[in-house]
């Protein structure tokens, strides 16, 4: 999110640098904050994260997570997102956190070759450039303001969530009640052609001995549990394991099925 607030200050800076240039001809532009040219739009992501917090974790290597660990997502701005994060204990049908991030939809402008151009044009050209500054700056404001709002409140509400459990973890959870609850929102995505992800930070074990049927989505579903080979309640709907939630949100951002 710091990220975002440099990245203002300095739109804010580049369009005085920028109008001091075209009023005063100095020789050189200042590199610009973001690119010009065609908007680059990457695959949407709809996903739902799990975060276990059952006692049995502790034993196979699950660590919990914080906010932080989705950052990847927050600086991605060429892509819609959709994030859901969820506890798994013996309350799991609680209310989902959720988070909906739209990709940019503006570039930044470019100034044409003005060196062909008689004086009257070369004028208009400039007044349009700035115009098209203006609009670019006060875009990238409101959009990264608006942005970096959500993210705070969805970082702050996750971070309580977890808080619950510093001092002491659950004594059951109910994998399989998340699993079909997952399955439920991903019928609700906003962003219809993103690409689906489950990610379960957990044993994989469900207290309950329920097993997993097979998903209504078709949906990649990620097990982090330090990359230990073993059997789950869910291996019917396994795709993939990995070692650590870092590693798990780098793969939806580049998974090569994407």
């Amino acid at each position: 999110m710091r990220n975002g607030i440099f990245f203002i200050l300095g739109l804010c800076t580049l369009y005085y640098l920028v109008h001091d240039h075209l009023q005063n001809g100095t020789p050189d532009l200042p590199e610009e904050p973001n690119q010009t040219g065609p908007l680059i739009f990457e695959p949407g992501i709809s996903e739902v994260f799990y975060q276990d917090v059952s006692g049995s974790i502790k034993q196979n290597g699950v660590e919990i997570v914080s906010s932080s660990v989705f950052t990847p997502y927050f600086n991605d701005v060429n892509r819609n997102i959709e994030l859901n994060f969820g506890i798994i204990d013996s309350l799991t049908a609680e209310k989902l956190v959720s988070l909906t991030l739209q990709r940019r939809n503006f570039v930044a402008p470019a100034l044409p070759d003005l060196r062909k151009l008689s004086i009257t044009a070369k004028r208009q050209e400039k007044g349009r450039f700035l115009i098209a500054q203006r609009e670019y700056v006060a875009d990238s404001i409101k959009f990264y303001n608006d942005r970096n709002q959500r993210i705070k409140e969805f970082c702050n509400t996750v971070d309580s969530k977890l808080a619950r459990y510093k001092n002491g973890l659950s004594g059951q959870s109910d994998i399989i009640t998340a699993v079909d609850i997952a399955d439920k929102v991903f019928n609700y995505s906003q962003f219809g052609t993103a690409n689906k992800y489950l990610l379960l930070n957990s044993d994989g074990f469900d207290s309950f001995h329920k097993m997993a049927s097979k998903l209504k989505n078709n949906a990649e579903v990620i097990l982090i549990n330090a990359g230990k080979k073993s059997h789950t309640s869910f291996d019917s709907i396994l795709t993939t394991n990995l070692q650590s939630s870092e590693q798990a949100i780098e793969f939806t951002l580049n998974n090569p099925k994407n």
